[in-house]
């Protein structure tokens, strides 16, 4: 877990997890509650941005892009129950989203390296 702060007050708290995907990153308020959730998996000796998702205020998913290479993605839409509301299926450039390494505002993740 890493906190960034200024002037002694704490701008956001990263949380970074292992398990189901490569890497995934947690952006928590002061108090620990989840605004934004990245998943990352292992891509041609590098990292993709696999899913993104941001939170309603009582934790759950607010709203979750699932991406693929080929730049196709799935976007859902969820009410604050967590029921879906809308899904729709979408293309985008996903050039951004192929990285060496995780970039947390101006400091770098500590995912491992492949091994």
């Amino acid at each position: 877990m890493a906190i960034f702060s200024s002037d002694d007050e704490i701008k956001y708290v990263v949380e970074i997890m292992f398990g189901h995907y490569y890497c995934g990153i947690r952006y928590l308020t002061p108090i620990q509650k989840r605004t934004k959730t990245e998943a990352y998996v292992k891509h041609q000796g590098g990292l993709f941005l696999r899913e993104k998702a941001f939170h309603h205020e009582n934790g759950g998913a607010k709203i979750t892009y699932l991406y693929e290479t080929d730049g196709k993605y799935r976007k859902t839409l969820f009410n604050e129950e967590g029921e879906i509301i809308e899904q729709t299926f979408e293309t985008i450039d996903v050039t951004s989203h192929f990285r060496n390494r995780i970039n947390l505002g101006e400091h770098y993740s500590s995912c491992p390296k492949d091994e």
